[in-house]
């Protein structure tokens, strides 16, 4: 089930990702599957109301991610490759992807103009909605799952640049709340060992990165920044346990 407040969304039984809340509470986002869907709250009993789709886009795959304004829902499209033959090759993907923005009232129609010339995940939002991380590799297969790098499409224009594009596996992009900085995790160049990471920081005005402190088991997953931008979360196995704990911007150690 998924509740509010202890209030179950009616007309609900399936596993869902939250998106998130509109900035005025009125509706609650997430998703299942290659849909999105949002539930209005009642102003009197804060109860939710059953779940509209708000996500028709034929060839959606999923991947959705709901504007800090939570006005528009990016998400990833499957585009089938066209082939005059029925045969299908071992090792050759049949489809390639792109990203599509589409309002998040479920009205109008996506529009889906970033072709990154690969393969989609780990979408992110800019504060002012104005740009998308994400990260891109060469195939969707196992194969090429080190193949990793981090682009920024500009949403108005569709057009794309790299700003984390080594031999090393760049991914987990997060955008500063003052949109100075992105974060992202990067492994040993070239990768040696899944799992071995360290956190890096992009400074979107020189373009320039560097490397913060490594964490004690190079294994850390990007959690958030916190709000006045001068620390970033995360979370590590530490012996039988995962902890939560913050890199400062500054370079300082990992604080628990």
């Amino acid at each position: 089930r998924l509740l509010v407040d202890r209030q179950a969304v009616p007309d609900w039984t399936a596993q869902a990702t939250i998106l998130g809340w509109s900035p005025d509470g009125a509706f609650l986002y997430f998703a299942a599957g290659p849909a999105a869907y949002r539930s209005a709250i009642d102003p009197a009993t804060g109860a939710p109301q059953p779940p509209v789709r708000i996500s028709r886009h034929p060839g959606t795959s999923g991947g959705f991610r709901l504007s800090p304004d939570t006005r528009r829902l990016a998400f990833v499209e499957r585009v089938e490759k066209k082939s005059p033959s029925r045969v299908r090759l071992a090792g050759v993907a049949r489809y390639t992807e792109r990203i599509c923005i589409a309002p998040s009232d479920g009205n109008g129609e996506a529009t889906c103009g970033i072709e990154p010339g690969g393969y989609v995940s780990n979408l992110a939002w800019s504060p002012d909605a104005g740009h998308l991380a994400f990260e891109r590799r060469p195939s969707p297969f196992a194969d090429d799952s080190r193949q990793v790098d981090i682009l920024e499409a500009d949403v108005a224009t569709g057009q794309t640049r790299a700003f984390a594009n080594t031999g090393a596996s760049e991914t987990n992009p997060l955008y500063s709340p003052d949109g100075k900085f992105v974060a992202f995790l990067r492994s040993d160049d070239p990768p040696l060992q899944p799992g071995d990471f360290g956190v890096h920081l992009l400074d979107r005005a020189t373009g320039q990165t560097r490397a913060l402190a490594p964490t004690d088991d190079r294994w850390p997953s990007l959690a958030g920044w916190s709000r006045d931008s001068s620390r970033i979360y995360f979370t590590e196995a530490r012996g039988t346990r995962n902890v939560i704990a913050a890199l400062p911007v500054n370079g300082g150690p990992p604080q628990l």
